[in-house]
């Protein structure tokens, strides 16, 4: 006994971890797909982080690289087109004429400069315009623009502001008694170990030759080279440019919004400049010049310092340093004056707003789609799950159906073999007894035949092969035929059935068979259901320019928990099981099929013990005019 009680033990243990273990496996997935979905997203941040860091760096050097081929092009022409008083008092300009035209040639924008004008330091002198063509600087009337380039030039400071941006102008000292460090000067230094000197420059007094202004041409910057050098630099189109001015006056593009990444333009300070590749275009040549100062094309340091006791006003006088150059080996130093500001400034932002919004964007992009894929990943598993667990339970419904349709069907055919073997055998002789045996059989037969086309019904409204012939009708008609239908039933049971049309009901449109054959199964369903001597109503109202047709009984009703259930496919509540009330879970499930290809619907109300209620709900056929 003790070990057939622990067999049993034993094998529900075993079902139960049958159960049990497909949940415990969907449950180790989903928690590993979650796993390598926070994985995904930490390292989506992380990979995010270094590509902001990384846009952020090659957005500086662009346009740094920008910035620094733009001012390449203004300091070829401030640093290379320079020229010293004596040279102007000569009147000999072939190192200007040989230095403008070689500029020409190498610049990739001729048309930059507009005007090269010499301003005199007395008022009552004629600016002069430099003439190409001549080769000389002539007369000329000075124009409104000129005129204000005079009036921010202090002839008392020998070394002005070297640009003016808002007039698009370049402005270079023209004086003598001095070196002027405005120039470029290029130095000797040793190679080797730094064994050199400081060497003051101390302030000289010098005396003011006027000014050189040098003109460009706003639409070539504006039209010709931003464009170029933007397309140059910034070739994918993602990133919007913008220059602004001093006081945030916009030159270029639209300047909102905070920048990704800024340059200076305008920048003469000599360690972004070039040279010409020309050697023997030097700098202003000087007729003794120092064995010590070479002009070279590399550069590779600059030394500059503000000297101790600048000029009156200005802190722009430097010191540099120069070491021994006895026999070794020289390097170039450069030492200019450098620009005191960056007046224009190159703004680059990337067109989504800035680099961090673009990342943001991207990360929320990539996150939507890996939780896309997580989700997909997570519902396919469910839903796998879901329909598995479906077909096993409509398995085992098609398991119980077939149970409980063969048992309905053993009882009707023993009891037709048992009176056809009775009639063969002779046992019975006499009229009645073989009529008896007669209806007997024809009674179990009809039972037979109407749960075959109970299953035909089912199974042709299932396919969508069923065929309706739908006609006006009044629904009163079809329930008294429903009720005669079920006659023997209901006389079999003694059942008490009351049948209340309501008068002036509209027309419906309906299959007379089906519909009958829906409202059959649930008078059925009544007798079969019922406690005691049955008693059924039968109703039909109008509701609403619906039909509503109800079959109320007082049985023993339905579970809550089974109520929603009751209209599926070979459903029966557990209590009907246990109960041994006969049947195969078809009915009520082919009266929602009928009911559904009729346009209407079915509902049931029920209290256990006290009865149910199912109504089925037609739409009214359409009046003629």
């Amino acid at each position: 006994m003790n070990s057939k009680r622990e067999g049993g033990h034993f094998t529900r243990w075993v079902q139960m971890k049958r159960s049990w273990l497909p949940y415990l496996i969907l449950t180790a997935v989903i928690a590993v797909l979650t796993l390598f979905f926070g994985l995904q997203y930490r390292w989506m941040r992380e990979a995010s982080a270094a590509e902001r860091e990384r846009m952020q760096r090659r957005v500086a050097a662009d346009a740094k690289a920008f910035a620094d081929d733009f001012n390449r092009e203004i300091q070829s022409i401030y640093f290379n087109l320079q020229f010293n008083a004596e040279v102007l008092k000569s009147g000999d300009l072939a190192e200007l004429n040989e230095r403008y035209d070689f500029w020409k040639e190498k610049t990739a924008y001729p048309e930059l400069i507009s005007d090269i004008v010499y301003l005199p330091p007395a008022a009552d002198k004629a600016p002069q315009r430099y003439d190409r063509s001549e080769g000389r600087f002539v007369p000329f009337e000075a124009d409104a623009g000129l005129g204000v380039v005079k009036s921010r030039i202090s002839s008392a400071d020998p070394r002005p502001v070297p640009v003016l941006d808002d007039l698009d102008a370049l402005v270079m000292p023209v004086v003598s008694g001095e070196r002027h460090f405005q120039r470029i000067v290029v130095d000797r230094v040793p190679r080797v170990a730094v064994t050199g000197r400081t060497i003051e420059v101390p302030e000289q007094t010098v005396k003011n030759e006027g000014h050189i202004v040098i003109r460009l041409n706003r639409s070539v910057i504006t039209e010709r080279m931003i464009p170029e050098l933007a397309a140059k630099h910034f070739p994918s189109g993602d990133y919007r440019l913008s220059v602004a001015g001093r006081g945030g006056l916009t030159v270029y593009g639209d300047s909102g919004g905070e920048p990704d990444g800024s340059a200076g333009l305008y920048d003469l300070r000599p360690n972004t400049m070039i040279f010409f590749a020309n050697r023997e275009l030097d700098l202003p040549r000087r007729t003794a010049a120092p064995a010590n100062v070479i002009v070279d094309q590399r550069i590779e340091s600059t030394t500059m310092t503000t000297s101790p006791s600048p000029a009156p006003g200005r802190a722009n006088t430097f010191t540099f340093e120069m070491r021994s150059t006895d026999g070794v080996r020289q390097r170039s130093a450069v030492i200019a004056t450098p620009a005191d500001e960056q007046p224009w400034t190159l703004k680059v932002t990337h067109a989504s707003g800035s680099i961090g919004d673009y990342i943001l964007s991207e990360e929320r992009k990539n996150l939507a789609i890996g939780a896309g894929i997580y989700l997909l990943l997570v519902g396919s598993i469910l839903a796998i799950t879901i329909s598995a667990n479906r077909a096993r339970t409509f398995a085992q419904k098609q398991v119980d159906f077939v149970s409980s349709v063969s048992h309905e069907f053993r009882t009707p055919l023993a009891v037709i073999y048992s009176a056809g073997e009775n009639l063969a055998d002779g046992v019975a002789r006499s009229d009645d007894q073989v009529t008896r045996y007669g209806e007997l059989i024809k009674g179990e037969g009809r039972k037979l035949t109407g749960m075959v086309e109970q299953i035909l019904e089912f199974a042709g409204a299932r396919s969508g092969k069923r065929r309706y012939n739908f006609a006006e009708m009044e629904a009163g008609a079809v329930i008294r035929s429903a009720v005669e239908e079920c006659r023997g039933v209901i006389d079999a049971s003694s059942a008490e059935v009351t049948v209340d049309v309501e008068p002036g009901l509209p027309m419906i449109n309906a299959d007379s068979a089906a519909l009958s054959l829906a409202i059959q199964n649930l008078i059925n369903n009544a007798v079969k259901y019922s406690a005691g001597t049955p008693h059924l109503v039968v109703t039909a109202a109008n509701g609403n320019g619906r039909v509503a047709i109800s079959v109320k009984d007082h049985g023993i009703g339905i579970a809550e928990k089974d109520i929603k259930k009751i209209f599926e496919p070979f459903f029966r509540a557990r209590s009907v099981v246990d109960s041994q009330i006969s049947g195969n879970g078809l009915g009520l499930s082919l009266v929602r099929e009928i009911v559904a290809a009729h346009g209407g619907s079915v509902e049931s109300e029920s209290e256990p013990g006290s009865g149910s209620t199912f109504t089925i709900s037609l739409p009214a056929a359409a009046r003629k005019q």
